[in-house]
């Protein structure tokens, strides 16, 4: 189910996606340079690493919150 792969995904990812969607309905104007900024923040994490790790080694990602 959608929701058992969203519950097994990186916690990290998910706030900050929901917090974009919840912005983006909020107001019609485009993201401004922080927000951009922020979002790409993620790319530094743990748990993006280990993201692209799991998906390049066919493995299931074991995501620690980081």
């Amino acid at each position: 189910r959608v929701t058992d792969r969203m519950a097994r995904g990186a916690a990290l990812a998910a706030r900050l996606n929901k917090r974009t969607a919840a912005r983006l309905c909020d107001r019609s104007e485009p993201l401004g340079d922080n927000e951009i900024q922020s979002l790409f923040s993620y790319a530094e994490s743990h748990d993006h690493r280990e993201g692209v790790r799991a998906f390049l080694a066919g493995e299931e990602p074991i995501f620690s919150g980081d």
